[in-house]
């Protein structure tokens, strides 16, 4: 099963719901009905809507899936309707170029770590960046009030 608009996620949902309602109204000991479904984008690789039926309804969330090093990583991009589908499809084409960029291939890292590597590095090029600018600032010979105020940044 496939999606490509918004309309037929909502399709699919509802046809989700019925067949779970239909499962429960057969309360039989030897029915274990599927629980979840995985539907994927049609127009996006790698991008896949993610349905399961849990004590509390239906929870529904994107998730990116894809192949590296024979083995299949998943990444949950967040749950619907909080997400937009116009969100999770720009993630994916971020995720997708993620990908096929060499530097991802050097580092040999699933992407999720590639991301939180990606995240360190730039909160460590933040901080550096405020430490110099501090030192910086503490050796120039101007008044205290503009010294709070270039701080202030």
């Amino acid at each position: 099963m496939q999606y490509t608009t918004l309309h037929d996620i909502k399709r699919v949902i509802t046809s989700f719901e019925n067949s779970m309602n239909k499962a429960s109204n057969k309360a039989n000991a030897n029915n274990k009905a599927n629980k979840d479904l995985l539907v994927s984008d049609s127009t996006y690789k790698g991008l896949h809507l993610y349905l399961r039926q849990n004590k509390k309804g239906i929870s529904k969330a994107f998730i990116f899936k894809y192949k590296s090093s024979d083995r299949i990583y998943k990444l949950t991009l967040g749950q619907y309707p909080h997400i937009s589908l116009d969100k999770a499809r720009d993630i994916t084409t971020e995720y997708n170029s993620i990908l096929q960029s060499l530097e991802f291939k050097e580092k040999g890292l699933s992407l999720k770590d590639y991301l939180q590597y990606m995240q360190d590095k730039y909160k460590n090029a933040k901080l550096t960046f405020k430490h110099v600018f501090t030192e910086w600032i503490e050796k120039q010979s101007i008044r205290e009030t503009t010294k709070k105020q270039y701080m202030a940044f």
